[in-house]
């Protein structure tokens, strides 16, 4: 199966790369090798969000969740709303000053997510919102590395993600 990645992911090299040369091939059989090597964590790397958190799966406990509880998954959706254009116009406005004034940091967030989907729902929210990427998880499940491009006030975001999503997000799986 991983030959099969491998040259699929040359394949779309090629494609994007629009050159079908000996070398360019090449090229992109070895970093699509590389590549599925990384994810697959098969070079003794830290796989271990990709491990710790099954996507698929958890989508589908997230969708099951949403769909029992609508009400709750209603309330989810709009705070996210909310916070979506909150931050897109926070970022429009630090992108139009004169003078780009960026604090960017990394934060340890500490959650209290009870399961594997009600962490990568969270992580996936926190990554979603403009100005905010979730790096990795820590081993225990129970603290978030987040980078942030902006910020003013480091309690303020954490607070923000621990108490405006993440309560959200345990409500709905509650």
């Amino acid at each position: 199966m991983r030959i099969v990645r491998i040259i699929a992911l040359g394949s779309v090299w090629c494609a994007l790369t629009r050159e079908l040369t000996f070398l360019n091939v090449v090229l992109g059989l070895v970093l699509a090798s590389l590549l599925v090597r990384a994810a697959n964590g098969s070079r003794g790397g830290d796989a271990r969000v990709l491990r710790r958190i099954p996507r698929a799966r958890t989508v589908a406990a997230a969708a099951r969740r949403a769909l029992a509880r609508p009400v709750r998954a209603l309330e989810l959706a709009g705070f996210f709303l909310y916070e979506l254009v909150l931050s897109n116009a926070r970022i429009a406005l630090l992108m139009l000053r004169p003078r780009l004034h960026l604090s960017p940091t990394t934060l340890d967030v500490a959650v209290d997510a009870e399961s594997d989907e009600e962490l990568a729902l969270l992580s996936d929210l926190v990554t979603l919102t403009p100005g905010t990427l979730t790096l990795d998880v820590a081993d225990d499940g129970r603290t978030l590395l987040v980078h942030v491009l902006s910020a003013e006030d480091d309690n303020e975001v954490r607070r923000l993600i621990r108490d405006g999503l993440g309560r959200r997000v345990r409500r709905l799986f509650e």
